[in-house]
C-alpha cells in the first residue's frame, strides 16, 4: 500500500503544460526586451538623420500662443530659415535655440498643455497625466515640472534639455529633441531620463537663469543697463551744448578762437562758456575732469561738432520758416550779392511774408516777417544764371513761383542793371506762361480741374496762339 504522505508526482501531461507555459512566458519576456533594443536603436536612427523642420501648432485650451513672430534659426546656413512658433508648444520650437528665444520661452515657464482628453495613437494607446507627477517609495507624489506635452506633435518633451542641450546630440533622447510617444514605455523612459546625469546639469542651468531673470540679473541686463547710463550721460552733456550754441547764435557771437584746447587763453567763446559753466554744474565738470586725465577721447568739445551742431540748428530754424510762409501763401524775395575773400560771388536770399498768427501764443496777429534764409554761391553773374539760380532754390524749398509777388535787388555795383532787368523780366515771363499752360504742368492739378475751368483754360491757351484771324488751335479740340 503506498504512502499517503508522499507527494504525488506530476503526471507528463501536466509537465507538458507546465513546460508550455514556461516557454510561452520567455518569449513574451524576449519581444518585450527586443522592443526596449528596437526603440533604442530606433532613436539612435533619429539623431543621425535629425532635420530642424518644426510644424506649426494651434492652441488649446486658452493657452496663449503667440502666432507670426518670425524667428531666425541658428543652426541654418546663408539661407534665412524663419518658422512661426508658439512658446508654450516645444513641437514648433527650432532645434538650435537663440540666447533670446531661450530666455523669452524661460521667462515664461513650462506650460504642461492638459488638454480635456489626449488622443490616441495608432495602437490605440495615449498619454495619461499620471506622468506629469513622480510616484516616490513612500507614495509621496513630486511634480514633474519639466515635463512638457507637445498638442502639435502628441509628443511630450523635456523642458530644460530641449532649450539647454549641448552639441552632442548621441548623449540625448528624443525628449530632448522632438519628443517621445512611446506611451506603452514611458514610464520607464521618464525614470531613465530623470536620473540622467545631462538631465540634472540642464535643470540646473534652467533654474539658474529663471531666477537671474526675475531678478533681472542676466548679462544682457547688466550690459544695458551700462547703455542706458552712458546714454543718459550723453544726452545731458549734448543738451548742454545745444543750449550753448543757441546762445552764442541768438547774441551773435563768434565760436572758436587762435586755440583750441580747454583752460588756454583767447580758446574762443564756446570752450570758455563751457569751462564757465564746469563751475556751476557737476555733469559738465565731471566731462571736463575726464577729457583732462584722457579718459575720453570722444568728448563733442571740437571745431567739428561745433559746425554740425550748428547746421542741425540751421536746418530746424529754415524749416520752420519755411512752413509759415507756405502757410502764409504770398511771400516777396529780397536778393543781394557780394564777393568773399576768395572773390566768389555770394548771393544772400531773403524771404518776406505777411504771418497772421503769432508764434509763441499761437494767436491770430498780423505781422511782416523777413527772414535771411542763407548764402547761395554764384559762378556767373548774368541775369540768365541768376534767375536760374533763383528758380533752383525755391523750387529746393518748396515755394511756389506763382506765389511770388515781389522782388527786391540790392548792392547795384555787384548785380549789373541789365542783369536785373533780365532776372525781373525772366519772372514775369514765368508768371504768364504759367497763367497760360500751368494747369498743363501738373497731373494732379488737372484732375481737380473742371471742364469748365479746363474748357476756359484752353480757351486762354487759344487766343494766346491767335493772329489777327488765324489760330493755331481751338480750344474746344483740346477738351
Amino acid at each position: 500500500m503506498a504512502d499517503a504522505s508522499k507527494p504525488k508526482r506530476p503526471s507528463g501531461s501536466q509537465n507538458r503544460k507546465r513546460k508550455a507555459e514556461k516557454e510561452k512566458e520567455s518569449a513574451k519576456l524576449k519581444r518585450s526586451l527586443l522592443v526596449f533594443l528596437q526603440r533604442e536603436d530606433k532613436e539612435n536612427t533619429d539623431i543621425l538623420t535629425e532635420t530642424s523642420e518644426c510644424s506649426t501648432s494651434t492652441t488649446e485650451q486658452g493657452t496663449e500662443a503667440v502666432h507670426g513672430e518670425n524667428l531666425k534659426d541658428e543652426g541654418t546656413s546663408n539661407t534665412s530659415a524663419y518658422v512661426s512658433i508658439d512658446y508654450d508648444d516645444p513641437g514648433t520650437w527650432p532645434d538650435s535655440i537663440n540666447d533670446h528665444l531661450r530666455q523669452m520661452i524661460v521667462s515664461r515657464g513650462p506650460q504642461q498643455n492638459i488638454p480635456s482628453q489626449f488622443p490616441k495613437d495608432k495602437n490605440n494607446r495615449r498619454f495619461t497625466t499620471v506622468h506629469f507627477n513622480r510616484q516616490m517609495c513612500n507614495g509621496e507624489k513630486i511634480p514633474r515640472k519639466w515635463l512638457v506635452y507637445s498638442p502639435s506633435n502628441n509628443t511630450v518633451v523635456c523642458f530644460c534639455c530641449k532649450l539647454f542641450k549641448k552639441k552632442q546630440k548621441s548623449a540625448y533622447t528624443s525628449l530632448c529633441r522632438e519628443g517621445s510617444n512611446d506611451w506603452k514605455n514611458m514610464s520607464t523612459i521618464l525614470s531613465s531620463h530623470e536620473r540622467n546625469v545631462n538631465h540634472i546639469d540642464n535643470c540646473q542651468v534652467w533654474r539658474e537663469l529663471e531666477v537671474r531673470l526675475r531678478e533681472n540679473k542676466t548679462i544682457d541686463a547688466m550690459h544695458q543697463k551700462k547703455i542706458k547710463q552712458q546714454e543718459s550721460y550723453w544726452k545731458q552733456i549734448l543738451h548742454r551744448l545745444i543750449a550753448l550754441v543757441r546762445t552764442l547764435g541768438g547774441q551773435n557771437l563768434a565760436f572758436r578762437g587762435s586755440k583750441d584746447k580747454l583752460y588756454d587763453h583767447n580758446n574762443g567763446n564756446y570752450l570758455k562758456f563751457i569751462e564757465y559753466l564746469a563751475l556751476f554744474d557737476s555733469v559738465m565738470n565731471e566731462h571736463l575732469q575726464n577729457v583732462k586725465d584722457a579718459k575720453l577721447f570722444v568728448h563733442y568739445l571740437g571745431k567739428d561738432i561745433q559746425n554740425e551742431l550748428i547746421q542741425l540748428l540751421s536746418r530746424a530754424i529754415r524749416a520752420k520758416i519755411l512752413n509759415s510762409a507756405k502757410l502764409a501763401k504770398y511771400y516777396s524775395i529780397i536778393l543781394d550779392c557780394t564777393p568773399d575773400i576768395s572773390d566768389t560771388e555770394q548771393m544772400t536770399i531773403i524771404i518776406r511774408f505777411v504771418d497772421v498768427m503769432d508764434e509763441e501764443t499761437q494767436q491770430p496777429d498780423v505781422v511782416i516777417r523777413e527772414h535771411f534764409l542763407g548764402f547761395v554761391p554764384l559762378q556767373e553773374t548774368t541775369g540768365a544764371f541768376i534767375s536760374k539760380t533763383i528758380v533752383d532754390e525755391l523750387e529746393q524749398m518748396g515755394l511756389q513761383i506763382d506765389n511770388l509777388r515781389g522782388q527786391g535787388y540790392d548792392n547795384g555795383s555787384n548785380m549789373k542793371d541789365n542783369a536785373v532787368n533780365a532776372i525781373q523780366e525772366r519772372f514775369n515771363q514765368m508768371q504768364e506762361y504759367c497763367a497760360l499752360f500751368g494747369f498743363l504742368y501738373d497731373i494732379i492739378n488737372l484732375k481737380d480741374k473742371n471742364e469748365a475751368d479746363i474748357l476756359m483754360q484752353c480757351k486762354k491757351f487759344e487766343s494766346a496762339l491767335t493772329h489777327n484771324s488765324c489760330k493755331d488751335i481751338y480750344g474746344e479740340d483740346l477738351c
